[in-house]
């Protein structure tokens, strides 16, 4: 996905997205719940099976580093916040409010990997 076509979809849903919840089920089975507030946008995982399924029908493009940073840089320069968790605490947070040497981007890789 060019960097140009993601910058123009993030600017369409971001600005519309103000509040609300969404819960994704896959085989009546809860997979994840996202929550939306006034720029921030969490995500909670629940089963890492049912994730797993959902994750499987991703592109390989989506789930590179590159992407993640440049959705990062995007969403930072929109002062809006993306975070994914699950039981345990953070697994990726990406946009404004966190600075490393990935940019806008704080990954726990070793968690992660049992949703992929």
């Amino acid at each position: 996905m060019k960097d140009s076509n993601l910058r123009s979809m993030l600017e369409f849903i971001v600005p519309v997205v103000q509040s609300g919840r969404i819960s994704i089920s896959l085989e009546r089975e809860h997979a994840m719940s996202a929550q939306f507030a006034d720029k921030h946008i969490v995500v909670s995982l629940d089963e890492p099976r049912v994730v797993r399924k959902i994750v499987r029908k991703v592109p390989r493009e989506l789930k590179k580093i590159s992407f993640l940073q440049e959705m990062s840089y995007i969403l930072a320069d929109q002062e809006t916040r993306l975070e994914v968790s699950d039981k345990k605490g953070l697994l990726l947070g990406i946009g404004s409010g966190k600075h490393n040497m990935f940019g806008n981007l704080d990954v726990k890789p070793l968690r992660l990997i049992k949703y992929l």
